[in-house]
Formats: C-alpha cells, structure tokens, sequence
C-alpha cells in the first residue's frame, strides 16, 4: 500500500517533564502485611457499595443490549417462521397481559379501601377504568373529579384541615355544607345515595346529561362561593 510515515501527524506525551527523570525508591513504604490490610478494606468497601440494581443495569446495558441488537441484525428467518412464532408467543402474551391487569385491579383496590372519602366511589366504583369519557378541560370537569374523589372543598371538608369551625351553608344558613348538600342544591334530605351516584357518574350505565348538570353546577357554585357569581339576567 506504500504507507509512509508523517512526522507532521504525529506527536509524543511526556508525563515527566522534559528531560525529567522519576525518583527511584529503595525502600517500600509499607510492609506486606501493610498491603494485605489495605487490599481487604479495599475488598469489603467495593462488596458494601455495590448496588444490584445498578449492577444489573449496567450488565444489562453493556452486554445483554449488543448481544440482542447484534442477533436480530444477522438473523433471517422466513415469514412463515416468524408468523409461526407470533401465533406461539400470542398466548403467552395475553398471560401475562392478564396477570399485570390483576395486579393493577388488586392494588386499586387496596389502594382505595380504608378510606372515607372514597366511600360513595368505593361502593358503587367496580373496575378502575371506563369505557366512557366524562371530563374535559373545563373547570366544571375538575370539580366533578374533586367530588367523585370525596373531596370537593366544602365548609365541612375545610373545616378537617383548618382552625374555622364554621360548617353552615352560605347560601341557606341552615344545614352544614357537604358534598350532598351542594349537589342537590341544599335538598339532599330528598334524594338518596343511588341519586348521587348517578349525578357523579358513578353508575354503570351514565347518564351524561346528570353529569353535564353538576359540572355546571360545581361552577356556579365555586362562583358563588368565591364572590365572584355572575349577575342574575332578568
């Protein structure tokens, strides 16, 4: 190939100085017992700062990732191959698909038992999705949350979490202010449970327009609430 040497290209480090030399020792520092100490200190501080997440990780990321992206580089196989293994690997997925939604289940409900403001949604409540959509970017969206959560912020609930003992209803100065007192606009010795329910959308089957009407109703009222209501048209 003809390859010649380029002095221009090349370099030298020195590490010592120009022309200097290392000092040379004639005696050691430390005797052999000395180093032997040294090397099982060094041992077991290695063995108390490994971390076996971290070190599998790292493993993981040095050996098993290339090994993996390397073998599905040079392997071939046909389609029929590869559909017979998808066929194969298909039931094992929806194994384990299962398991992790079983597990999920379990632990929302765990999740929501033992508390009382998750009483009305923890009763009528069965599975942690829905097939239905029920919020938006509305205000009145987040107040429903805060209401099916059991935590609208009522006098009563305020009163859990500051000094005001003062519980009363602004708006009828008779009855204390809780979440079925606002929803039924301060009748709720009229309705019952199930009717809350179905105004939250708790229920299997919704009904949106009852959902529709507490959203607007949880704004008028933060409204009210604030001092900020909008006039009454005539």
């Amino acid at each position: 190939m003809r390859l010649q040497f380029n002095p221009k290209k090349s370099a030298m480090v020195v590490f010592s100085g120009h022309l200097c030399k290392l000092p040379q020792r004639d005696k050691r520092r430390s005797g052999p017992g000395r180093t032997k100490n040294t090397l099982h200190r060094l041992q077991a501080q290695l063995l108390w700062s490994s971390n076996r997440f971290e070190l599998s990780k790292t493993y993981w990321k040095a050996v098993a990732v290339p090994k993996l992206t390397y073998t599905n580089a040079v392997t071939s196989m046909t389609a029929a191959t590869r559909d017979a293994m998808e066929i194969s690997q298909r039931p094992y997925y929806r194994q384990i698909s299962e398991r992790i939604r079983t597990t999920q289940d379990l632990a929302w409900v765990a999740g929501i038992s033992g508390r009382t403001m998750l009483r009305v949604y923890r009763h009528y409540k069965d599975s942690r999705t829905s097939p239905v959509h029920i919020y938006d970017n509305s205000r009145g969206s987040a107040l429903l949350a805060l209401a099916r959560a059991g935590s609208l912020p009522t006098r009563v609930h305020r009163s859990l979490f500051s000094t005001d003992p003062e519980t009363t209803c602004n708006k009828c100065g008779v009855y204390p202010e809780t979440l079925e007192h606002v929803i039924f606009n301060c009748n709720e010795c009229y309705f019952t449970t199930d009717e809350l329910a179905i105004k939250l959308g708790l229920t299997t089957e919704l009904n949106r327009h009852a959902v529709e009407s507490t959203k607007r109703l949880l704004e008028k009222w933060e409204r009210e609430t604030s001092g900020s209501a909008e006039p009454t048209r005539a």
